[in-house]
């Protein structure tokens, strides 16, 4: 059987993920470099080729410490297709944001002491809770809806950076504003920064890391995590994009809404 990434042994993995990670970081790094000479469409181009890439190691890195995703059914994909891949970094971009809105709250506890009297007597208070719950959740829903776009057209911005075409218009690569790349930059370098912090903690030798490692590796197990993926990944990735606009729309909807009647009472 010829050795690709998706069956390569566990000791394999763990020898070829920094080599995967390395190659993000090059074409990071080259993106950013095309940018300041003002090759924005290829510096895109790069940009999201980096992402992938950090998806692919992630997969593999975690099959190294012992996960068995590369037999999940589906997760071939990964390393076949890069739609795939996007709509993964999506998912972390959804974590990236919600830990940004953490870190920032216990940024303002550090600085303003006095703030955490005001979380304490509002945590008494079950009605205010679920209003402040209710609009924090709604306008997540409604950000997270926003930045789904970029997501799904990944795939032509992608090819756009590198090459020439006519559709309805002609398009050149040259054509890719300062602005664009900016905008791609900001949403790649969050998904990469979380990407690599959970890298940072699979390679630690803490014994409290490897606690959390093995407490994990029950749990995908226990849980039938494996076969919950599998399920997820028989759809097609403009599938799997049309059912998280669906479920980000009526979240923000129903909480919107309930804000609005909670206001007005």
């Amino acid at each position: 059987m010829t050795k690709e990434l998706y069956n390569i042994s566990a000791a394999d993995c763990l020898k070829l993920y920094p080599q995967i990670l390395a190659n993000s970081n090059r074409n990071m790094q080259a993106g950013k470099l095309l940018a300041k000479n003002g090759l924005y469409g290829p510096a895109i181009s790069l940009q999201i080729t980096a992402l992938e890439e950090m998806i692919k190691c992630l997969i593999v890195l975690m099959d190294g410490n012992g996960f068995q995703l590369r037999k999940t059914k589906g997760v071939h994909r990964f390393f076949k297709e890069h739609g795939i891949r996007h709509y993964t970094a999506f998912i972390l971009l959804i974590v990236y944001l919600f830990g940004e809105d953490l870190t920032a709250k216990l940024e303002l506890l550090i600085k303003a002491p006095q703030q955490l009297q005001y979380w304490l007597e509002l945590s008494k208070d079950e009605k205010r809770i679920e209003q402040w719950a209710e609009k924090y959740f709604g306008n997540k829903m409604a950000q997270l809806k926003s930045e789904l776009p970029f997501f799904i057209d990944m795939d032509r911005q992608r090819t756009s950076g590198f090459y020439c075409d006519h559709e309805l218009d002609f398009h050149s690569p040259e054509m890719i504003s300062k602005e664009k790349y900016e905008y791609a930059n900001l949403r790649i370098t969050k998904v990469i920064a979380l990407a690599k912090g959970f890298i940072s903690a699979s390679e630690s030798q803490s014994p409290v890391m490897k606690k959390h490692k093995t407490d994990l590796l029950r749990y995908f197990k226990d849980n039938n995590i494996y076969d919950r993926l599998s399920q997820v990944f028989a759809n097609r990735t403009g599938e799997l994009f049309g059912n998280i606009d669906i479920w980000l729309e009526y979240f923000k909807s129903s909480l919107m809404d309930s804000s609005t009647r909670a206001g007005n009472n």
